[in-house]
């Protein structure tokens, strides 16, 4: 999980950093590469000093509202960044992967608190 987490997180980051060396980055685009980055050295940083284990991995099945919500979320992303702002494909994959990584686990984490709506 540990790797895949990392390599998708590389390839986003890398995709688009290579992207925007031929094409520099209109106001903020520049954000969502950067933190896919960030992550991947977070992630490497935790197992590297065993701050990460089994216990921290959500295992729970996601219930179909969840799964339904996530997905038209992404859909949304892509069809808006695709098509509406014509951004490069790159750009969208790391915008997509930053929701998957950060917002909705985090998303995951309130309303197990009960903290969401």
């Amino acid at each position: 999980m540990l790797l895949s987490a990392v390599v998708i997180n590389a390839a986003g980051g890398i995709a688009v950093g290579m992207y925007f060396f031929e094409h520099p980055p209109d106001g903020l685009l520049i954000l969502f590469p950067l933190w896919n980055i960030i992550n991947r050295f977070l992630l490497l940083l935790m197992f590297r000093f065993d701050l990460m284990d089994d216990a921290i991995i959500v295992d729970d099945n996601a219930g179909p509202y969840e799964v339904a919500a996530g997905a038209c979320v992404v859909l949304m992303t892509v069809a808006i960044g695709t098509f509406v702002f014509d951004f490069y494909w790159a750009v969208v994959f790391s915008m997509c992967v930053a929701y998957a990584t950060n917002i909705n686990s985090l998303a995951n984490y309130l309303s197990a608190c009960g903290l969401a709506c």
